[in-house]
């Protein structure tokens, strides 16, 4: 059991050592300092429960001296102080006893040292019953991780001795947030990011039904935010899937939130990601649906506003920490290097150009805008913002077995794009959870989520590894498109600010494995991929313009495909065909032609014609009626670049 433990400051030597030993005869371990320095030393590096600090802890001769005061108010909010002194006044009690917006006032008792030991003694004991209240007695099963590991994932770095000191202060931490409990059992972790981690607590006392609840620790300043966070933006009036703040907990150190997840059953949960991996897809989905429409929506109970002077970029930005100091620190310059010479090891060639970059991969060639190149340019793009909970990941969301969710993360909360959700959760998929080891698998899926259909992909042509994440993908923009519509700039922006923020993360000090570097590899794609559309504005709508068939082109270095000035999208195997009915466009090509040199002679007719629907589908205005890709009867297939000569 720890040992209650007092820092003692006082400048008199005879009575700090006198002092000392009496509280140590009464069962204190004490820790004694001597100056404002020797207090703040000994709090950096130990663990206390109550702090006793002399008024005149300078100098006792000098009448003005408050400098114990003075330094209780400034250190230790969440430590009960007692400030001792000769000369007590009516102002210096009311000054110590004001509470203002912290923790505890700067002290909780004012003692006379003129009545001796035992009254100091007695006020003692008063101060650890009232305000220290931590329960000595509690039992802890640490079965998710020991304190000492638990500590080291809050703060890396520290010392054996500190560890130490920072372990019996955790438990402290945890004996406080369940006073009134007999036994916990740290169940599990739920995640652990930016010196935080998510805890699932199980808490038992005898004749109770046991309680179960999520506990979120980590260092006190970064939790106090969030607390304050959360109190500020999360719903006021919750919902059936609603996170309750419930408990607080502070030490010198550490902080805790305990969270109560309304209606959930934390011993029949799993996060988001685990139910993509290993769940029914059909819950999966039920599980999106509920976490945007229900949720998430709860959230933003209150119409979406227009920011005041910030464009969607900047709020962007500002909540993944991509600052202006950042992109002009050679930092993006520095990781795009070090990303190119390893993606040799994978047979890609990166270079990068003025405007553009260029993929080489099994001596297939890409060029698509330089990601870098785009980064100075004003994208001042307007749109509505809303109350959001913060990034949304696959290990913060918590999943039931019928497809409920909650919310575990609050640290970011505040106002956002209305988008922000949907492209944070994509991007979480995209980029994080996908297990492809094949560069180009990955890149066949950016293909098909950046150039087929945004609310439905076309999936036909890809590999089954990365048909599972798109499918994910498909889900979430079926919903985001209630709020966009058919501009989808702002939402490529976000995943491509959201890639960039995962590219600028990674340590290029530290050697990645190789599943690490295809990732890397993958974000570059598709940051050059999704830079291509934003360097070109927003998208134009599918549909012909005054001229009804205009000339087919495609852009052989980049394989877009142009029906005049309008874009088409097509997935690989579809443009494969046209490509080379491109380059043999105006004669007639035969279906053994095309099954030798194009799609292979193990196919049969069948699969041509069905990748001929898929052209046409992309660029007739009227697939049933063609005007650029012509059957041939008992022949082939002949491409017409521009219909109108031929109408004429």
């Amino acid at each position: 059991m720890p040992i209650p433990t007092i820092l003692l400051a006082d400048n008199d030597p005879d009575f700090l050592s006198i002092c000392t030993e009496f509280l140590e005869s009464a069962g204190y371990q004490v820790l004694k300092a001597s100056s404002p320095e020797d207090v703040k030393t000994v709090l950096a590096t130990n663990h206390v429960h109550l702090a006793i600090f002399d008024l005149r802890l300078t100098n006792d001769d000098n009448e003005k001296d408050r400098s114990g005061l003075m330094l209780a108010k400034e250190v230790a909010r969440s430590i009960p102080k007692l400030i001792l002194t000769k000369f007590p006044s009516h102002e210096d009690v009311r000054d110590a006893m004001k509470l203002d917006r912290e923790t505890f006032p700067p002290a909780v008792d004012f003692i006379d040292k003129r009545k001796g030991l035992e009254s100091l003694l007695n006020s003692i004991h008063q101060v650890f019953s009232d305000h220290v209240r931590i329960n000595w007695n509690l039992s802890i099963d640490w079965k998710a991780r020991e304190a000492f590991g638990l500590v080291k994932l809050i703060e890396a770095g520290l010392k054996n001795e500190a560890v130490l000191q920072r372990a019996e202060e955790f438990q402290d931490l945890l004996s406080r947030l369940f006073y009134d409990k007999e036994f916990i059992r740290l169940d599990r972790i739920l995640w652990q990011t930016d010196n935080r981690i998510a805890i699932v607590i199980f808490a038992f006392k005898d004749g109770q039904k046991p309680d179960a609840t999520l506990v979120v620790c980590g260092q006190n300043i970064m939790l106090n935010e969030e607390s304050l966070r959360f109190e500020a933006y999360a719903p006021k009036e919750p919902n059936k899937t609603s996170t309750l703040l419930a408990k607080r907990a502070e030490t010198v150190h550490f902080a805790a939130n305990s969270y109560i997840l309304k209606d959930n059953d934390l011993e029949r949960v799993r996060t988001l990601d685990e139910l993509y991996r290993t769940g029914p897809e059909k819950t999966f989905n039920s599980a999106i649906s509920t976490l945007f429409q229900d949720t998430l929506q709860s959230w933003h109970q209150e119409k979406p506003v227009h920011p005041k002077n910030k464009s969607i970029e900047s709020l962007y930005r500002e909540r993944l920490h991509i600052t202006t100091d950042l992109l002009e620190s050679g930092q993006i310059d520095k990781r795009f290097e070090f990303v190119a010479h390893q993606a040799l090891t994978l047979g890609v060639v990166v270079k990068r150009l003025e405007n553009s970059i260029r993929f080489n991969y099994n001596e297939r060639l890409f060029t698509f805008s330089n990601p870098i190149s785009i980064l100075d340019r004003d994208f001042f793009t307007p749109g509505l913002v809303i109350n959001a909970p913060g990034s949304l990941t696959g290990e913060n969301i918590i999943v039931d077995d019928i497809g409920r969710t909650w919310l575990t993360n609050f640290i970011d909360a505040g106002q956002t794009s209305l988008l922000w959700n949907y492209v944070s959760l994509e991007s979480s998929i995209r980029y994080d959870w996908i297990d492809a080891a094949n560069t180009f698998r990955r890149f066949e899926m950016e293909n098909c989520l950046i150039n087929t259909e945004f609310a439905k992909p076309d999936i036909r042509d890809l590999d089954l590894i990365i048909r599972k994440p798109v499918r994910a993908i498909q889900s979430i923009r079926k919903l985001a498109v209630h709020h966009m519509g058919t501009d989808t700039y702002i939402y490529n922006q976000g995943v491509f600010l959201q890639g960039l923020s995962r590219f600028l993360s990674f340590d290029t000090q530290s050697p990645l494995k190789s599943s690490e570097l295809v990732r890397l590899v993958h974000i570059l794609i598709s940051m050059s991929m999704i830079a291509s559309v934003l360097t070109q504005g927003k998208e134009v709508p599918n549909e012909f313009g005054e001229q009804d068939y205009p000339e087919l082109h495609i852009d052989i270095a980049t394989q877009v495909v142009f029906v005049g000035e309008q874009r088409r999208r097509l997935s690989p195997r579809p443009y494969k065909l046209l490509q080379y009915l491109y380059e043999n466009s105006n004669k007639v090509c035969t279906m053994d032609e095309l099954r030798k040199n194009v799609i292979g002679e193990n196919y049969n007719t069948t699969y041509i014609h069905t990748l001929v629907g898929r052209i046409r589908e992309a660029i007739e205005k009227e697939p049933e009626h063609p005007h650029y890709l012509i059957s041939e009867p008992n022949v082939g297939y002949r491409l017409i670049l521009n219909p109108l000569d031929t109408i004429k």
